[in-house]
């Protein structure tokens, strides 16, 4: 993927801030056109996607056995919330969008409001994970069951269950 970089830009690398404008290469993506095209999926395209899915495959281990730890968790948490996620990308990127023309595109700008979406977009996962966990549903299933607990008195000995008004509601 790194060797193909320099050749995925057309524009004298204008797309590519810092990597310098090389003519040369943009005679070799015109000469690789046909097998490098999006519109007629190219023969190169094909093979770097296959190459990618078999990095992916090595690295995640038979049955996804190496996908562990933190990061894998938060990863899970935001595909199991992917609309949410997805609508909540729609909304924040409109308002970063003013955010970056009013700041500038610069680089630490830039990457400022890319780690800035990435953790309202967590955020919305677990916020969205936590209200179809339905909370609320818990407290109400213990209250209606008539959560009585005996006051501190009876928890010293006393006989709670003789005077209903040492009884108190959790």
């Amino acid at each position: 993927m790194v060797a193909a970089a320099p050749f995925s830009c057309r524009n004298g690398f204008s797309c590519y801030q810092g990597w310098g404008y090389f003519p040369v290469l943009s005679q070799v993506q015109d000469w690789l056109g046909p097998v490098i095209t999006k519109t007629d999926e190219g023969l190169f395209r094909y093979i770097h996607f296959m190459a990618t899915v078999y990095l992916a495959w090595y690295l995640a281990g038979e049955h996804g056995s190496n996908l562990k730890g933190a990061a894998v968790d938060v990863m899970i948490k935001v595909g199991q919330q992917t609309l949410a996620v997805f609508l909540t990308g729609l909304v924040v990127a409109h308002a970063l969008g003013i955010f970056l023309d009013r700041l500038g595109r610069g680089f630490f700008v830039t990457g400022f409001a890319n780690l800035l979406v990435l953790a309202i977009l967590v955020a919305a996962a677990y916020l969205t994970a936590w209200f179809k966990s339905s909370p609320w549903r818990e407290a109400r299933k213990a209250h209606e069951a008539g959560g009585f607990a005996a006051a501190p008195q009876a928890a010293a000995g006393g006989d709670a269950s003789a005077d209903p008004g040492t009884m108190r509601r959790v």
